[in-house]
């Protein structure tokens, strides 16, 4: 467990004092610790439940939190959570959401909700929302770090994030606000409540240039450099690196509710059109655009059986598509090819790819919660899925595999051009394909001491005990349970010991993608499983101050992984290979003295192993065989922290700034054999270094002249810090730089 104390490090951890000095120059008798620290959530039992009583490892994120951030992204939001590491991944930006030092590509072991509205699609699981989410529409945000697939099912392996929106109840509001780059984000809501009849209509858009930096070494120019110097040739001359990045995005969302007593409709649209600053290759390339589309409907009802039992009942429908411009290699790369080896590009053409896919999925749910006796309640439920994926087509003008190919009737070299056609018929890059879900699950949670009225033995002693089958047409079932204990002897402790299992299915990419030389699909992929063990210890010393540490042991089995085509030599495809372990702990220290003036501090050590034990031979004179020891992955951080202060100055200005540390991300010591038949590591870069990255924030509002308007000016990265996203495979060799600093100014009117 090694800390690189640097000079800033240190500097960091000695300001989190700021937040001790802060508490014992102010107290407030009359604020509750229940209504500003022990918020009540439903996303660890669908039951309301304190944070401290919660049988999981659980945090809340506020409307008044993220407003008074001025965050603009969910990224920056969720950035503040304990072991949360969120970076995009460089082919296709989206956030990738690493938490407890567990990630991949597209958030597939991450389960998002809307409401309680599961959004992940059938291609990639977790594309989509993530990108644009609309901020300005949340009213608060449920997070479980942790396994959740007794109650939620698919995805939910390493957390749950459940965002709850506001509603008829809350005010009209109109927004606008300008910031560097040429950026633009408004929204627009408005709310009706009659008491019976409820209408919420919310609209939002944010669009930008982004921050161009620079890219100094991709693929081509690690591919095919070393050429060009062969013959005496600038290396430079095979493609566009180094170069800058386009960054250009806009992101659209929409969203409606109506009510009736206890009866809902919601609809919900969302469209992003973003500029990716690579190409699938790792090629900087200036003409790759994609855009998605997603929406659902969902309606339900909740119904009072009884005093003791409670029906919910919901049907939904939800609709993806995939369109992606993509530029593979740029213009500079596809001239030297042609002039190197022959193969046919005319002047001015670069090798373009256009993949089209759409999906859908309609199910429905009917839990029922029951009190059998005060403190012993119980949950059940049925949910049905159907997905179908359809519409998928591919056009290309070039031979995108690593052989020979015949190509509506003429055959192709690998790379070489061919007039701009559509190949569906013969080498489609997916299929269409659909799955069943059905699931069963149940659960009960009983509270010793308040069943028995023993409160002579302490204040809180439940256990949680829950399980759930899910059934796929295509892949088997899965069984996943969980327990948990939580126990308060006073009010001043309580202790949590937690076990759960969780699976994720593999999506339709995994399945069914072929005719592809980076990712090809395997039908007999499995899903992946986790199983988790965490224990809590929490500290409420004062009404406004609360303290915690967690423990966790994760381990992760049967991951799907990218590995060699045994079948096929020359190609690549998806396969349960993988075994990971990660363990660690998280800190975290809280203080609420009112609304307005709050800060936290959290902190996670993580140790993650991958415990496969791959096998590497030497063929090199006499075979020998390897087996690959436990080794660091690679790009994970040990050490994650954050801290942040939130303060009203004056009744007319209030004051925010979080603070973001990432420590050092070491590279991959996976070892392969060199050319002499040596074992050495599969990456030598340097580590990229720790960074931190400041956000601060100043409201205006409340003025009697003005009153509902508000003017906040917020600084992103204000110490410019150098922010790289990894690449863990080193095609972009110094990783994906991101924004430095930049700026937003947003006026605001609620009535």
């Amino acid at each position: 467990m090694n800390i690189i104390y640097s000079k800033r490090t240190r500097t960091f951890f000695l300001s989190i004092l700021f937040l001790f000095i802060t508490a014992t120059t102010y107290s407030s008798d009359d604020v509750s610790l229940a209504s500003l620290l022990n918020l009540d959530v439903t996303i660890a039992t669908k039951l309301k439940q304190s944070v401290n009583d919660a049988p999981s490892i659980v945090s809340v994120i506020t409307e008044n939190e993220i407003k008074n951030s001025g965050a603009k992204t969910i990224e920056e939001i969720l950035k503040q959570v304990a072991g949360f590491d969120i970076n995009p991944i460089p082919i296709e930006p989206n956030p990738q959401v690493g938490i407890r030092g567990l990630a991949n590509s597209t958030n597939e072991i991450v389960k998002l909700m809307i409401n309680g509205h599961p959004i992940e699609n059938t291609y990639t699981t977790g594309f989509g929302y993530w990108e644009g989410f609309p901020i300005d529409l949340i009213k608060k945000i449920e997070i479980i770090r942790g396994p959740g697939s007794a109650l939620y099912g698919n995805s939910a392996m390493i957390g749950v994030i459940n965002v709850i929106t506001k509603d008829s109840k809350d005010d009209s509001a109109l927004s606008a606000g300008y910031g560097s780059f040429d950026s633009l984000k408004g929204y627009a809501n408005m709310a009706y409540n009659d008491g019976k009849f409820g209408l919420f209509l919310f609209a939002d858009g944010f669009k930008s240039n982004g921050d161009s930096n620079l890219v100094e070494s991709d693929f081509a120019l690690q591919k095919f450099g070393p050429v060009a110097a062969m013959y005496g040739l600038d290396p430079k001359i095979v493609g566009d690196a180094p170069g800058m990045t386009t960054e250009n995005f806009e992101y659209y969302n929409f969203y409606s509710k109506m009510s009736y007593n206890n009866l809902y409709v919601v609809l919900m649209g969302n469209k992003a059109v973003t500029d990716i600053p690579v190409s699938l290759r790792k090629t900087l390339t200036d003409d790759n655009t994609r855009k998605l589309s997603n929406a659902f409907i969902e309606g339900g009802f909740s119904n009072k059986l009884s005093e003791k039992a409670n029906l919910n009942m919901k049907a939904y429908a939800d609709y993806f598509k995939y369109d992606y411009n993509v530029e593979i290699l740029s213009e500079k790369t596809t001239g030297f090819l042609s002039k190197a080896l022959g193969l046919g590009y005319p002047l001015g053409e670069s090798a373009k790819g256009h993949p089209v896919l759409e999906n859908y999925k309609i199910g429905t749910e009917a839990s029922l919660s029951y009190s059998i006796l005060e403190g012993f309640d119980l949950v059940s439920g049925i949910q049905y899925e159907q997905h179908e994926q359809f519409g998928s087509h591919i056009s290309v003008n070039f031979n995108g595999s690593e052989k020979p190919t015949m190509l509506n009737g003429s055959l192709a070299m690998p790379l070489q051009y061919f007039p701009y056609q559509d190949v569906t018929s013969t080498h489609n890059f997916t299929q269409d394909e659909d799955r069943n879900i059905i699931a069963l699950y149940g659960q009960f949670t009983f509270d010793i001491i308040d069943t028995f009225s023993l409160k002579g033995i302490g204040e809180t002693l439940s256990i949680t005990g829950g399980v759930r089958y899910d059934k796929y047409s295509d892949i088997g079932s899965n069984i996943n349970p969980r327990a948990g204990l939580v126990y308060a002897p006073n009010e001043l402790l309580y202790f949590k010991a937690l076990y759960g299992k969780a699976f994720r299915a593999p999506n339709f990419r995994e399945l069914y993608n072929k005719n592809n030389d980076v990712q090809n699909g395997n039908p007999d992929c499995e899903a992946e499983v986790l199983t988790t063990v965490e224990g809590l210890i929490g500290i409420n010393p004062t009404k406004w101050m609360t303290l915690s540490v967690d423990y966790f042991v994760t381990k992760m089995e049967d991951m799907i992984s990218i590995v060699p085509d045994p079948d096929h030599a020359d190609l690549i495809t998806f396969d349960n290979v993988g075994t990971v372990k990660s363990s660690g702990v998280e800190g975290e220290i809280k203080l609420s003295l009112d609304k307005n003036k709050y800060g936290y501090f959290n902190i996670t050590y993580q140790d993650v192993k991958t415990i496969t034990h791959e096998k590497v031979f030497n063929m090199t004179g006499k075979p020998t065989q390897y087996s690959q020891p436990d080794y660091n992955p690679g790009s994970i951080p040990e050490f994650i922290a954050n801290f942040g202060i939130n303060t009203d100055i004056t009744k007319y200005m209030n004051f925010n700034v979080c603070l973001n540390y990432i420590g050092e991300r070491k590279r991959s010591e996976k070892l392969v054999l060199n050319a002499q038949g040596d074992l050495e590591k599969i990456d030598k870069r340097n580590p990229i270094a720790e960074r931190y990255l400041v956000n601060a924030s100043l409201m205006f509002k409340d003025f009697d002249f003005a009153e509902g308007m508000s003017f906040q000016i917020t600084a992103y990265n204000l110490l410019n810090e150098d922010d790289r996203a990894p690449d863990p495979e080193g095609d972009i060799a110094n990783d994906v730089p991101r924004w430095g600093r930049n700026f937003l100014a947003r006026l605001t009117y609620e009535f």
